[in-house]
């Protein structure tokens, strides 16, 4: 979103915790040095697909540093900036 001045407006900062992701979702998490990006257990396979081109969670490479460039569009699943 942006204000009337153009400038984009973030959500407000949530301190991580695990009682707050939700199982089924993806998450990019930061802490001002690196990015992470937290995989739920229930993700669905049509995202894991989509993302990262593989059915099931034990598939996704760890090691993995970088992933397809895709449009947000194009995802079947929504992503979502709020807590």
């Amino acid at each position: 979103m942006e204000d009337q001045t153009g400038r984009v407006l973030l959500p407000p900062l949530v301190r991580v915790s695990y009682a707050r992701l939700n199982p089924a979702g993806a998450y990019i998490l930061e802490n001002g040095q690196s990015l992470y990006l937290w995989l739920g257990r229930e993700i669905p396979s049509e995202f894991l697909m989509d993302v990262f081109g593989v059915a099931t969670l034990d598939e996704v490479d760890s090691g993995m540093v970088r992933v397809l460039c895709l449009s947000v569009f194009s995802l079947s699943l929504p992503l979502s900036l709020s807590p």
